[in-house]
């Protein structure tokens, strides 16, 4: 598996974006994107983040910010148009607009993606996390891709979570500082999704091989073994991570297969197994 970053010109306009998608068909192996704002188009174009810097510091001095923000509106609904995606981005951008109105945007989600989420605890299987807390998201925003394949709202996650260290990033943005906040301990890698099929059964979709990597590298006897559904299960839990998110569904197994070998992403996990490691490597490290 390979990770790729496009960012600035190269996601400038519509025509930048086939180029990038004909770069990811080339290679089967670039199955993780990042992706940053649209840069400048020409020489006396705006890149996107100087239009966000600007809608930050008009509303910070009472300034309306709304022919700053309608360029920024205009340039993803000209690339979504121009490449005939069916996409309803307004109800984003609407909602992003009311947001800045009304100051409700720190400037580090703003201009850095670092976003800040509530978010309630189901279990904890190690440490002591409050039931309710704010969950740092490094890297992107909900509104920036609704289905960016790392947090999108009403999915189950299993999380590996340290406490936010605010100082890390104070130097370089004012940021809102948030005593009860918690972030990944190594980014995207830390992130498994939980899902179901039809009859109610828990996987874990281990989209980026944190789990996998661990087993392979340890080797414990321990480790939870891959679950191999069968075709009709495997058919459901795809069907349901479509409905939480289709980036999600695409990285999941799509054929029945006990003898597939473990793969670096993409595996299933029965929940109730990982509950009971997770209860083990608790026991043996307290």
């Amino acid at each position: 598996m390979k990770v790729v970053k496009f960012g600035g010109s190269s996601m400038a306009d519509a025509g930048q974006y086939r180029k990038v998608r004909d770069i990811l068909l080339a290679d089967p192996e670039r199955r993780v994107v990042v992706v940053s704002a649209a840069g400048k188009r020409f020489g006396n174009d705006h890149k996107l983040t100087d239009l966000l810097y600007l809608c930050y510091a008009h509303v910070q001095y009472g300034v309306d910010c709304s022919s700053i923000f309608d360029m920024i509106a205009s340039r993803y609904l000209d690339i979504r148009d121009e490449l005939g995606l069916d996409l309803a981005l307004e109800p984003e951008l609407e909602a992003l607009k009311k947001r800045i109105d009304a100051k409700e945007v720190t400037q580090e989600e703003l201009i850095t993606g670092r976003t800040f989420f509530r978010t309630t605890v189901q279990k904890v299987y190690k440490g002591d996390i409050p039931h309710e807390f704010v969950l740092a998201q490094e890297g992107c925003s909900t509104w920036t891709y609704r289905n960016y394949p790392v947090f999108t709202y009403g999915n189950q996650l299993l999380l590996f979570l340290i406490k936010y260290d605010v100082s890390m990033y104070r130097d370089t943005y004012d940021l809102v500082e948030y005593p009860d906040a918690y972030e990944l301990i190594n980014t995207y890698s830390t992130v498994m999704y939980v899902t179901q099929d039809d009859s109610g059964m828990s996987y874990v979709l281990d989209a980026l091989g944190m789990m996998t990597q661990w087993s392979q590298i340890n080797q414990p006897a321990d480790c939870p073994a891959v679950a191999h559904p069968g075709q009709e299960q495997l058919l459901q839990i795809r069907d349901n991570l479509t409905k939480q998110d289709p980036v999600l569904a695409a990285i999941a197994p799509s054929q029945a297969d006990p003898d597939r070998p473990v793969a670096s992403s993409g595996d299933l996990y029965r929940l109730t197994d990982l509950e009971d490691y997770f209860a083990r490597l608790s026991a043996d490290y307290t």
